[in-house]
């Protein structure tokens, strides 16, 4: 399970704006889909931002790792998180 924030704080929400159009989004979903190549805001296609690798796919854990990171520099004080944190397939990303 990949949550937007840890269990103590809340997942945020604002106004982004992105080609001319805005819209009220949720900071990790705004960067989890632009990772997996889904601009939310105006709602075309985009890079893959988060193939980090440059395989020309996004795995769970980079996209996880870019939307985590992208949304905490949104908001500080929101901390994407993986559940369970020892499952052996996916190792949560540490900035």
């Amino acid at each position: 399970m990949i949550t937007a924030a840890r269990e103590y704080e809340e997942s945020e929400e604002g106004y982004i704006s992105s080609g001319g159009n805005g819209r009220i989004m949720g900071y990790f979903s705004y960067n989890f889909c632009l990772g997996l190549g889904l601009n939310g805001v105006t709602m075309r296609k985009d890079a893959l931002n988060a193939d980090r690798n440059g395989d020309d796919a996004v795995s769970i854990q980079e996209a996880y790792a870019w939307a985590a990171q992208n949304a905490l520099a949104m908001n500080a004080g929101q901390h994407a998180a993986v559940w369970p944190s020892g499952c052996g397939w996916f190792a949560p990303f540490r900035p």
